[in-house]
């Protein structure tokens, strides 16, 4: 378990907290963490709300994150993400060099930007 999976979320955070929170499961590399993070800030919310918003049965939305062997596929992770009001961004890695053999979530280095504006600290 990595740092990211042992650091968990305050029950109300602002929306830079939770993209703060989802980026670090990001940039830690590990599928797990990230799962985690999107499953802790997904309960923020209202489930059945946002299974709705996400377009998948709310059963499906607590089966995608809760870790285990299966994964959330990427439709399904952008779909969640997207209801939540976030989205995901793609940036350079500091010193990355091309066709270094990297895992598939540290070869997109993936970031999430809010999509609302920074003053919102509402969900």
């Amino acid at each position: 378990m990595s740092d990211i999976a042992r650091r968990s979320i305050r029950s109300k955070p602002n929306r830079r907290e939770v993209a703060e929170h989802i980026n670090a499961a990001f940039e830690a590399g590990d599928i797990a963490d990230v799962c985690r993070a999107i499953e802790e800030v997904a309960r923020l919310h209202n489930i059945s709300e946002l299974a709705r918003s996400s377009g998948i049965t709310r059963t499906s939305l607590y089966r995608a994150f809760a870790g285990g062997k299966a994964h959330p596929n990427f439709s399904t992770v952008l779909s969640v993400l997207h209801a939540m009001g976030f989205q995901l961004h793609v940036t350079l890695r500091p010193r990355a060099q091309a066709g270094r053999r990297m895992t598939k979530v540290q070869a997109s280095a993936i970031r999430i930007g809010s999509k609302a504006p920074v003053e919102d600290r509402g969900r």
